[in-house]
């Protein structure tokens, strides 16, 4: 079997795993009675945890070999701590178990798109076309999750992503050489370079509200649809439809990768998202809420498409770790707050006052992009259409 075909296969098992337990967290400990107020602190604890291990993950992952043990060891880790979840019930045993998962858990995406950046560098092909099989895999296992919980319980359900993140661990650890430099030597990576890039610097700071308002959003949604009435079981089919657009715009973005313009791109992701939490946090029928909840899949899928290329291109491939582990704990310091303040105002206000914040603080990020992002994007832009024309040239 190809290495090509191993990290995919991986990153589907990876996924599909993390889909019988993640989307279905919030339903989980709404299920146990508990507030929204104490589930937005439960929530909020994960990306508490991510703000002081992510800085230590940076450090010790210096480059792929190091990644693939550490990823190894925290996927089961993690899956262990999933279990032990679904077999408690009082809240501060709860609390001490999340926050072991997020110890484990809270910085493996980051990790693994660090590298599959990595791998699709260095044999040159579109990071989206590894990142689709995580898409395919939460379509898939959304799904089936749903029904298993609504047919096995929780505990049935969280049983089998542990068993996925058992699989994972294995094959991170038997993966081999991901990129065609020796990784056993040590990177030379620079914080300062980072630090100092003010493309990155700006960028950093659009991504931290564009980001962290769509996944405030995400940590909720379950909740949002709940509250209009509907079952966990249809909150996994609707999750799998979000899901099988974002595959599909994902197929088709690597596919028109060459043609596509990534401030184009970035501009229509916060445009869409605008418009989902407007309409989330409108009265409008369900009908038209889960049809405007498709824009999920097209946004997602183009922020998975362009982020990591647009990282690599303001800091190098050597600095990507850094660079994507900086935006991770961001992220985690916006969903800590989002969280927290999020189920306050869910519990004590509405739903429509908690998502139309988002919109706003979405609409600031759109008109933030294009005062001060944009011209670097488009920098990235011209430099890819000149290095397509030279290469048109040579053949």
């Amino acid at each position: 079997m190809s290495k090509n075909i191993r990290i995919k296969i991986l990153t589907f098992i990876r996924y599909l795993g993390d889909s019988f337990f993640y989307p279905f967290l919030a339903i989980y400990l709404k299920s146990l009675t508990f507030g929204e107020t104490r589930i937005g602190i439960l929530i909020a604890a994960t990306p508490l945890i991510a703000i002081i291990v992510n800085p230590i993950y940076s450090k010790i992952c210096k480059n792929a070999q190091v990644l693939k043990i550490v990823l190894g060891t925290i996927s089961l880790l993690e899956g262990i701590g999933i279990v032990l979840l679904s077999l408690v019930t009082n809240y501060y045993v709860i609390l001490g178990i999340i926050i072991f998962v997020a110890i484990t858990g809270t910085s493996h995406y980051g990790l693994l798109d660090s590298l599959s950046t990595i791998y699709s560098e260095y044999h040159h092909i579109n990071f989206s076309n590894i990142r689709v099989y995580g898409s395919v895999a939460y379509a898939i296992g959304t799904t089936i999750s749903g029904i298993v919980i609504e047919n096995l319980g929780y505990t049935f359900s969280f049983g089998i992503c542990m068993v996925l993140f058992l699989i994972s661990s294995i094959m991170y650890y038997t993966l081999g050489k991901v990129s065609t430099k020796e990784d056993d030597v040590k990177v030379d990576r620079s914080y300062r370079e980072v630090f100092t890039n003010k493309g990155f610097i700006l960028y950093f700071f659009f991504y931290f509200l564009l980001y962290g308002t769509m996944k405030t959003n995400q940590n909720f949604y379950g909740l949002l649809i709940e509250h209009r009435g509907l079952s966990s079981g249809d909150f996994g089919l609707i999750y799998t439809s979000f899901v099988f657009v974002e595959v599909v715009t994902l197929i088709i973005l690597d596919k028109f990768d060459k043609k596509i313009k990534y401030n184009i791109i970035a501009f229509s992701i916060a445009l869409q998202t605008v418009i989902l939490f407007f309409v989330n946090g409108s009265d409008l029928p369900v009908t038209v809420l889960l049809i405007v909840g498709l824009l999920r899949g097209t946004a997602y899928a183009m922020i998975l498409h362009i982020n990591y290329k647009i990282l690599v291109r303001l800091v190098g491939v050597r600095n990507a770790t850094i660079a994507i582990l900086l935006l991770e704990l961001s992220i985690n310091i916006f969903v800590i707050i989002g969280n927290g303040v999020g189920g306050v105002i869910l519990e004590f206000m509405s739903y429509k006052a908690f998502y139309w914040i988002l919109a706003g603080i979405q609409a600031f990020a759109m008109i933030f992009y294009l005062i001060f992002v944009r011209k670097y994007i488009k920098e990235i832009d011209n430099t890819r259409a000149l290095e397509l024309s030279e290469v048109q040239s040579e053949e």
